[in-house]
């Protein structure tokens, strides 16, 4: 029979073989987790939660969702998150180039003030409707808190078709097709 020194050498083995192979494990899932999309309260396949926020600057009301028979491209943001203007610049080309095929745009502004807000549109020509829910109080609810930039593309019924938790480039990967799947077809002399 092994004595107890003779055995606990490939015991040893074992468990050392182990623990790093849990560790390991560890580290994996770690990294997976952190390079994941963050979660969100809505879901592609669902029908969009519907609100009605103040247009900035005016203060009118508008809903987040029209009957329309275009999509709708929804986005939440704080103008003073980093690259916001630049971001945004980006999206009122998007916006220019698809509106007259039924595209909407709609950017929810989640900034505690609305004077900054008004300073961001005009700083960044921006022509698209843009509402406020200071610090996201009414989306809260139904949407969940956005961290980033958050966007969602709808149909024309309402229904979520992506969502993007963090900053998209419309004119790459799928994200086109997927947009002018709902668009109408484009005019004479138009691309």
């Amino acid at each position: 029979m092994a004595s107890w020194k003779e055995a606990r050498g490939p015991l040893a083995v074992a468990g050392a073989v182990l623990l790093g192979a849990a560790v390991a494990a560890a580290i994996v899932v770690g990294y997976l987790y952190s390079r994941a999309p963050r979660a969100t309260r809505v879901h592609v396949g669902q029908m969009a939660p519907n609100l009605t926020l103040p247009s900035i600057p005016e203060g009118r009301p508008t809903p987040l969702i029209l009957e329309h028979g275009g999509p709708t491209v929804l986005i939440f943001f704080d103008s003073r998150w980093p690259g916001s203007d630049a971001y945004f610049r980006y999206l009122e080309r998007m916006h220019r180039r698809y509106f007259r095929r039924g595209l909407r745009t709609v950017a929810v502004a989640l900034d505690k003030e609305k004077g900054p807000v008004a300073e961001f549109i005009t700083r960044n020509n921006l022509t698209f409707a843009i509402v406020s829910d200071p610090g996201g109080a009414r989306l809260a609810g139904p949407y969940g808190t956005p961290q980033d930039p958050e966007a969602y593309l709808l149909d024309p019924e309402g229904r979520v078709m992506a969502v993007w938790t963090e900053r998209i480039n419309w004119g790459t990967g799928g994200e086109k097709p997927l947009l002018e799947k709902y668009l109408e077809a484009p005019g004479p002399g138009h691309m």
